[in-house]
């Protein structure tokens, strides 16, 4: 069960029963995904089922419908791995990192000492694939299907609803 860099883009379709993920003639050939059968797809610990189909665009390009997208709290453009396990019939999509900080701050800079620490580490995941974001203790600790955190983009730091993470890198001093 190899892992294929994907970029994950969002659409507004009509909300179908068994929704509809558009991936590439050669990804779908690749992984060996079939186009005909319900298929679990499965970002950190939510899950949804679709169906493939096959487009012609881009290679690394998942086109999403807008809702699942967003039960499955899956920003547009995100940069992440995808990989098929035929026996579970499972497309799984990830991995998520949070950095975990003690308390994040009403002032500017938002994390202070490990701001810069931050956008770096981020920026260097989104190369990587890998789906990263800065979140505070009181945050997971809440519990729930998603946190609230924060992300950094060319415009700055942006706080929004974010998917559990798999991998959490505990940045709290003692």
């Amino acid at each position: 069960m190899s892992a294929t860099k994907v970029i994950i883009t969002h659409e507004t379709s009509t909300p179908r029963a068994l929704p509809i993920i558009s991936i590439s003639n050669e990804l779908l050939n690749r992984l060996h995904l079939p186009s005909d059968l319900p298929l679990m797809l499965r970002f950190t610990g939510q899950r949804v089922y679709v169906s493939c189909q096959a487009h012609q665009k881009q290679d690394n390009l998942v086109i999403m419908p807008q809702d699942v997208a967003t039960k499955l709290h899956i920003p547009d453009q995100s940069r992440l791995h995808l990989s098929y396990d035929a026996v579970k019939k499972e497309i799984n999509l990830g991995p998520v990192l949070a950095i975990l900080v003690s308390q994040v701050s009403t002032q500017k800079p938002p994390f202070a000492d490990l701001n810069q620490f931050s956008e770096e580490l981020i920026q260097v995941a989104r190369k990587k694939h890998i789906f990263a974001y800065v979140v505070s203790l009181a945050e997971i600790a809440k519990g729930g299907h998603s946190v609230y955190g924060w992300t950094y983009t060319n415009k700055g730091w942006k706080r929004k609803q974010m998917p559990i993470p798999q991998i959490l890198y505990n940045r709290i001093s003692s």
